[in-house]
């Protein structure tokens, strides 16, 4: 006898129970086509060389066509490790400028003419003078297991340069000058507190490491509902489940047609039985301008509706400083005129905030940074803006007393 036959003549002896049999068999179908296209996605290979589009799809560099997201995984490696190395030089160059008063002058090109060399090295150089020996920032400088070359046989012929050879060209001159200064610095007595060397030395000496991918899809997961709780009772009902319905008795006050743990059970007006979420949004704690000209919010909306306009049920965040989202119980345009009805409000997403460095702890540091590093630069902007303010004074005066010649 046939699946088939037997789903039909059970279902013809107690329809309930047909109805669980044929869940049950859907069910396991889903799970097992599940499988199946899980196993087929992990055996699938990326293409030899990848990209990123403006949204951050993974692409195929010779084709255009859409990759899984891990294809993408070097790729990333390759921006991550430009940038540190971008960042790293960039950085410590700064600090040389700042607290040793290195600039361009104190560099010339080889005579090979392939990178650049200190103009003095000794002693008497600006590396080897007293606040420079003992500058902090330098002695807490940390190694930087990483090379060029590394990312350069690892990115050339798998990702598009231009995820990360500017970034590479950028860094060129800064490490040039970065390690032709810790070699100065180090010869004059200057101490690294770091137990390893930096990638600063002489060729040969330099400890590299290479991140490799392996492309694979992460493992299915069920969602889990949990947070809808665990009270299934029907309201107003002692008993729960099937039978529980034929004692049925409607009421006002009571809304049926959910449980009376459902977000909608005791909110608002008595047809918004119907919940909607939005994604979750963090809200910055400085001031912001809005990405959009849209002024009805964001969050969730009405669309499509033959009755009336879109609706935006959200509004605009007034929050700052928090992970939020926005909650709806609705109606689903079940009124006489077929509008939507709906009552909204925002729920914070529970975090440790406390290691959270938020967006005025960045700007705070930011602006620390600036001041360090451009310490001379801010102090020739206030000494133009003095002078500015003399020339906007002796002009005023001037316009003044034209003034009072001609009355």
């Amino acid at each position: 006898m046939s699946l088939r036959v037997l789903v039909a003549l059970v279902g013809f002896l107690c329809p309930c129970v047909a109805v669980r049999i044929r869940h049950d068999l859907k069910a396991a179908l889903r799970e097992t086509s599940s499988h199946l296209s899980q196993s087929a996605t992990v055996k699938s290979e990326c293409p030899s060389k990848v990209r990123e589009d403006e949204d951050g799809f993974c692409k195929n560099v010779e084709t255009d066509d859409d990759e899984p997201f891990y294809c993408c995984n070097v790729l990333r490696s390759c921006r991550s490790d430009a940038n540190k190395l971008f960042n790293y030089y960039t950085k410590y160059l700064g600090v040389y400028e700042t607290k040793c008063g290195v600039n361009d002058e104190d560099f010339r090109l080889t005579r090979d003419g392939q990178r650049l060399e200190l103009v003095d090295p000794s002693e008497n150089g600006k590396a080897c003078q007293g606040p420079c020996l003992v500058d902090r920032e330098l002695r807490d400088k940390p190694a930087l297991l990483l090379m060029d070359t590394d990312i350069v046989e690892k990115c050339n012929n798998a990702v598009d340069e231009n995820m990360w050879k500017p970034q590479l060209d950028g860094a060129s001159w800064p490490r040039q000058k970065v390690m032709e200064l810790d070699e100065a610095w180090v010869a004059c007595g200057g101490q690294f507190d770091t137990s390893t060397t930096t990638t600063t030395t002489v060729a040969g000496t330099t400890t590299s490491v290479t991140v490799s991918f392996t492309a694979e899809e992460p493992p299915f997961e069920e969602v889990d509902m949990s947070f809808m709780g665990s009270d299934k009772v029907y309201q107003g009902h002692s008993t729960s489940g099937f039978w529980g319905w034929s004692s049925r008795k409607i009421r006002d006050d009571v809304r049926e047609e959910v449980l009376r743990n459902h977000f909608c059970a005791n909110r608002f007006d008595r047809d918004m039985t119907y919940y909607a979420s939005s994604l979750c949004y963090w809200a910055p704690d400085v001031p912001t301008a809005s990405r959009t000209d849209d002024v009805m919010g964001i969050g969730l909306e009405w669309s499509g509706s033959l009755v009336g306009a879109d609706t935006r049920m959200c509004g605009n965040f007034k929050e700052t400083g928090k992970c939020v989202k926005c909650s709806v119980c609705h109606n689903n345009a079940r009124s006489e005129d077929g509008s939507v009805k709906y009552e909204s409000w925002t729920d914070e997403i529970a975090l440790d905030y406390n290691k959270c460095k938020k967006e005025s702890w960045i700007d705070d540091e930011c602006l620390r940074s600036f001041s360090i590093l451009f310490a001379p630069l801010i102090s020739f902007v206030g000494a133009c803006e003095e002078t500015e303010a003399l020339y906007t004074s002796a002009v005023t005066q001037h316009d003044q007393a034209l003034a009072m010649l001609e009355a």
